[in-house]
């Protein structure tokens, strides 16, 4: 949910020196993404933080956002008041995702646009429990308009491609390091690299003794 920019600050107040190009949010790689497609891509409707917002624009993209309430009327109204532009929808994480942002995503979906998210997580563990993630915001626009999006990020092994070649790493000497079995075990199982869990985050032992159970291997760390 943050830009690389922030990631860059946030790692410098750690003591821990970066540069901005050593840095890959998912915001990043839908911007990659969208510039690698031959098509024009118009504006793009964004459901996410301003990070991804911001990396989007430094992408060269145009991005507009929905911040209002809807309510029956003003979603027939919005019907016949679309941007033409905009072909794209993108989702990533949103804290302030409301009824409003889903109905005008699925209202561009219904329209054709292309439907990309960042990441598939469905929850973050915060504290004791699990809090919504970009997964879930994913599930109830799929739910409405019958799209599956595109996944840009973690898992996706065109993005761990992208990173080794991008960077010139060997997959003899890279560690996928990550707490979710589901994107970060899987992500670096996807690309060829030893991967590690650590169970400070989202997945525990007992999830790990489950995937080890039905030797879902794509998922178990090394």
């Amino acid at each position: 949910s943050k830009s690389r920019k922030a990631v860059k600050l946030k790692l410098e107040t750690l003591g821990i020196p970066a540069a901005e190009e050593e840095v890959v949010t998912s915001g990043w790689a839908a911007a990659q993404y969208l510039r690698s497609l031959q098509e024009d891509v118009g504006k793009v409707f964004v459901i996410g933080s301003q990070g991804l917002v911001e990396e989007l624009e430094e992408g060269g993209f145009e991005c507009i956002v929905w911040e209002e309430g809807l309510d029956e009327q003003a979603f027939l109204l919005a019907q016949d008041n679309l941007d033409p532009r905009v072909k794209v929808v993108v989702s990533g994480w949103d804290t302030n995702f409301s009824w409003g942002k889903m109905s005008i995503a699925a209202l561009y979906l219904q329209q054709g646009a292309l439907f990309v998210a960042t990441n598939p997580d469905p929850a973050n563990r915060v504290g004791r429990r699990l809090m919504p993630e970009n997964g879930a915001q994913l599930a109830a626009l799929t739910a409405v308009t019958g799209r599956d999006p595109h996944v840009v990020g973690k898992p996706s092994p065109a993005l761990i491609q992208m990173l080794m070649d991008k960077f010139a790493l060997s997959k003899e000497r890279t560690l996928m390091v990550g707490d979710r079995l589901d994107t970060d075990i899987e992500f670096g199982r996807k690309g060829g690299v030893k991967t590690a869990l650590v169970l400070t985050g989202v997945s525990s032992r007992e999830d790990l003794r489950e995937v080890e159970k039905l030797r879902s291997m794509e998922r178990y760390p090394d």
